[in-house]
Formats: C-alpha cells, structure tokens, sequence
C-alpha cells in the first residue's frame, strides 16, 4: 500500500504529540542556539506563519496543519507574541556574535510576520548591521531595506550607511 500522506502513518494525536514535543524541545533549547540555528529557527517559523495565513483555515484540512497554527498563531491568525518575543529576546542577547547574513534574515523574519512587539529589536539589529555594512551582500542589503521599509522603521544611520557603500 502507497500511503497518500503521513495522515494515514500517524493518527492526529499521534501527529499532535510529534508536533509538540519537537516545538517545545526547540524552544525549550532556544538560548543555546548559535545565531545560524537561532535565525534559521526563526525564519523557518516565520515562513511557516506567512504560509498559514496565506491558506487560512480550510475544510477538512489536515491535522499537521491545525496544529501548527496552534502553535504559532493566536486566533486572529496573528504571531503568537510570547513565542515570538522569546525568540527576539534571543537574538536580542547574541546580536553582537551575528554577521550582516543573519542580521539580514533576523529582521527578514520579523517583518516578514509584522511582528513588532514595541521593543527596540529592530534598532538593535540596525546598530549591529551599520558596524557591519561594508559585510553586507546584495540580497543582504535588499532583505534589509526591505524589512525596515515593510515594518515602517526608518533608521537614519543604517540607511545612511547603506546608501554611502
């Protein structure tokens, strides 16, 4: 027999349990990620987000499905904030150990969800972005620019620096 999906492996509790326990072992472990896992952490997530959103809710969809929207969305289908800010506040703490290619897809993500929790993350990625500008490749810079125009932050200084390269 050709199983059509993993739906007819797993019973939906069965899917529900494999799901939570890889989503709480992967924030539960979140403050030791180096800054490639943590930004890889958080763009997957944000990703995923944007995909549900995009879809919304369907009949009959498949239980992988429900329960990530669980997980990271509250009920109007906005960023769960808490697991979020747990993973701005993070980065927030490493920030001086990322180079401008995380720095980049950190705030990608981000604005990529519109999560703007009213802290100053996206200054602080800024501030380490200007010092590292000249790091900066193309796409980089396009992912910035577009992440800060997306969130309406302006930041004088990193767009100065920006500009002046």
């Amino acid at each position: 027999p050709n199983p059509s999906s993993h739906e007819e492996l797993l019973s939906k509790d069965d899917t529900r349990r494999m799901l939570y326990k890889i989503f709480d072992d992967t924030t539960n472990a979140i403050e030791d990620c180096d800054m490639r896992e943590l930004t890889g952490t958080i763009l997957g997530m944000a990703k995923i987000v944007t995909i549900l959103r995009r879809q919304g809710k369907r009949k009959g969809e498949d239980s992988s499905r429900v329960i990530l929207r669980e997980l990271l969305l509250n009920k109007d289908i906005k960023p769960k904030v808490e697991l979020f800010q747990s993973f701005a506040n993070a980065s927030m703490n490493k920030l001086d150990q990322f180079d401008a290619r995380h720095l980049s897809n950190l705030a990608y993500a981000f604005a990529l969800i519109d999560f703007d929790d009213g802290s100053d993350l996206f200054d602080h990625i800024a501030n380490e972005a200007v010092a590292k500008t000249n790091e900066f490749k193309p796409q980089e810079l396009s992912n910035m620019v577009w992440a800060y125009a997306t969130m309406n932050r302006p930041h004088a200084v990193l767009f100065e620096s920006i500009g002046d390269r």
